[in-house]
C-alpha cells in the first residue's frame, strides 16, 4: 500500500505471507562400517515399505523430503519529499522499520523415506532447530542531488539497525 496524504509526503505499507517450502529428492543414506552383520547378514539401509515422502527410491540412493518456511514480514516507511524552485524532486528523507518472523520458521523437517533391512525399523524424521528469533529492522536515509552542467550529482546517506535472528550459540553454516 502506498499513500500520498499530500504531494511531498508518502507513507507506505508492505506484508509477505510465510512461504512454506516442501521439496523433495533424494540421499545417499550409509551406515557405518562398523555394524557387525546379523546371523551373517549385513545390514543395508532400503527404501521404506510405507513411505512418508515419496514412493521410490532404492539402497544407496533414498527418497527424502525437506520441509522449511521462509518468515512472514511486514514493514512501514514513510518519505518526505524536498523539491526545488521547478517543483521537481531534488531529494527526500525516508525512514522506514521491518519485522521478519524467523521464530516460526526457524525449524527444518528431514525425512528420509528408509529402513533397516533386516528389523524393518524405519529411520526418524530429523528437526533441524535453528533457534531463530523475530528480527526487527530499522532505516533512516536521504538523499540529495545538485546540478552540475547536463547532469547530476547525487549524495546518499543512512543508518540501519537490525536485531540478531539467532544468539551467538545458534550460530551454523547452514542458513544464511
Amino acid at each position: 500500500l502506498l499513500y500520498r496524504p499530500v504531494d511531498v509526503i508518502e507513507i507506505g505499507l508492505a506484508y509477505s505471507e510465510q512461504a512454506n517450502i516442501r521439496s523433495k529428492g533424494h540421499t545417499a543414506a550409509a551406515l557405518g562400517s562398523g555394524l557387525p552383520a546379523l546371523g551373517g547378514v549385513q545390514e543395508e539401509l532400503r527404501p521404506a515399505d510405507v513411505p512418508e515422502c515419496e514412493s521410490g527410491g532404492e539402497i544407496g540412493r533414498l527418497k527424502t523430503c525437506l520441509d522449511f518456511n521462509l518468515p512472514r514480514t511486514a514493514s512501514v516507511g514513510a518519505r518526505y519529499i524536498v523539491k526545488g524552485t521547478d517543483g521537481k524532486e531534488r531529494g527526500d528523507i525516508e525512514i522506514d522499520a521491518k519485522w521478519e518472523d524467523w521464530s516460526n520458521a526457524s525449524d527444518f523437517r528431514i525425512v528420509v523415506d528408509g529402513q533397516s533391512s533386516t528389523l524393518g525399523v524405519r529411520l526418524r524424521e530429523s528437526i533441524v532447530g535453528h533457534g531463530l528469533k523475530d528480527v526487527f529492522s530499522f532505516r533512516v536515509g536521504g538523499s540529495y542531488s545538485f546540478p552540475v552542467g547536463p547532469g547530476k550529482i547525487i549524495v546518499r546517506a543512512g543508518v540501519a539497525y537490525d536485531t540478531e535472528a539467532a544468539d551467538v550459540e545458534w550460530n551454523r553454516l547452514d542458513l544464511d
